[in-house]
């Protein structure tokens, strides 16, 4: 790892130990960081823009309120980490696999979820407008107060979807971004239900 970025983190933990009075927020943008080791460490409130993250382990990782707009995180598996509040609109996840991750009150428009394992996390009033979940496996998902609209929902294998009948539902698609295929509200919970194996 290279000494910038080694200096980066350490301000960037100031930073967040000291509530912003110390240090400095780490700001990266279309930056490679496959070379870090993403275990423990905080990064709440910094700001990974268009950057790296694909084939790598992230565990017990905080990115409470962070801004990962366009990052990839692609061929990933990420275990026990958090991504509260977390700005990730545009994000990709494709292909990566996810174990006991919060992702409450985090914006997700539009992001990549295909492809991917899901396993024991939540999306707690989180925003998953136009997210895509096709080809994926969710199981032991928490969806309380979550927001669906036009999220992808084609060939997804679901499993124990919890809080369901809590979520906000205005559509999902069931179809492809190409070829779209809308059900809405009632309807729209009506099938996430039928093909949920609670």
């Amino acid at each position: 790892m290279n000494i910038d970025l080694t200096k980066k983190l350490e301000k960037h933990n100031l930073f967040v130990k000291s509530a912003g009075d110390h240090g400095e927020k780490l700001v990266l943008d279309e930056f490679d960081l496959r070379e870090l080791n993403f275990y423990n460490i905080d990064l709440s409130e910094s700001m990974l823009i268009d950057c790296n993250l694909e084939d790598i382990k992230v565990d017990n990782v905080d990115f409470y309120g962070a801004e990962l707009y366009s990052s990839s995180f692609q061929n990933s598996i990420i275990t026990q980490s958090g991504f509260v509040k977390a700005k990730a609109d545009y994000t990709s996840f494709r292909n990566t696999k996810i174990y006991e991750t919060n992702f409450s009150k985090a914006d997700l428009m539009e992001v990549d979820f295909s492809s991917t394992i899901i396993q024991d996390s939540g999306f707690v009033f989180s925003n998953l407008y136009k997210a895509d979940f096709s080809n994926s496996e969710l199981t032991n998902v928490d969806f309380e107060s979550v927001f669906l609209e036009e999220t992808l929902f084609n060939h997804t294998k679901l499993s124990s979807l919890l809080n369901l009948e809590k979520a906000l539902i205005r559509s999902i698609n069931i179809g492809t971004a190409d070829n779209p295929v809308i059900l809405a509200e009632k309807t729209a919970e009506k099938w996430l239900k039928e093909n949920s194996n609670l």
